[in-house]
């Protein structure tokens, strides 16, 4: 799987993701066997080339299909259209497998952000709390019997939110005080320009 991109930013292998996604939902009660499935197939469609979710569904079943086509990011998403993220969320939260096998698909990505760029933390940080945040909220309220799932899963990613926006505004903060400063510097050498221009007036002037 993922053939383009065999490790993640952390440095460890993608098929790791996976298993580490389905042992989370295993460790949380889940043994439906489809949402299992799933969670171990959850990127195969957005990642692989050649698997389609008529495949997933002829290799194993429908369920685990819609579950794995639920999760997975459309052709022609874009990730800075909110109306594509409210059509992808809303198509998660119409399926309590997808839902659960998404939320902890978050957990573990959230959990590993560490050691991505600082660009990248803050981009998935904001990405959580304008669009899923709400959606794990929705999610509780609509599957009574896995509220404490939702729930961790919110207390989880809020927890790690704080620390990947804050280090980025000191670092956006810094950047701006750093062009103030080049600015300044350059303003400051265009006037000593000027003044030894001056000088070399008022000396020649003086030579003659």
């Amino acid at each position: 799987m993922c053939r383009e991109r065999v490790q993640r930013h952390d440095g460890i292998y993608y098929y790791h993701h996976l298993i580490d996604v389905t042992q989370i939902l295993l460790n949380l009660g889940i043994r439906d066997e489809n949402i299992i499935t799933a969670a171990l197939l959850h990127d195969i469609i957005e990642d692989v080339p050649g698997y389609t979710v008529e495949k997933v569904a002829s290799l194993f079943n429908p369920v685990v299909a819609d579950y794995v086509s639920r999760v997975s990011k459309p052709k022609g998403f874009d990730p800075n259209n909110p109306e594509h993220f409210k059509k992808y969320r809303q198509g998660i939260i119409e399926s309590v497998g997808s839902a659960l096998l998404k939320v902890v698909d978050i957990m573990h990505n959230f959990g590993t952000m560490k050691n991505a760029p600082l660009e990248k933390r803050y981009r998935k940080a904001k990405e959580i709390k304008m669009y899923y945040i709400d959606m794990i909220k929705e999610c509780r309220e609509l599957y009574i019997h896995y509220e404490h799932i939702f729930f961790q899963a919110k207390t989880h990613v809020e927890s790690f939110l704080w620390c990947f926006e804050e280090p980025h505004e000191e670092m956006v903060a810094l950047q701006n005080e750093l062009e103030t400063s080049k600015k300044e510097n350059q303003s400051l050498q265009e006037e000593n320009e000027a003044l030894k221009k001056e000088l070399e007036i008022i000396k020649m002037q003086k030579a003659q």
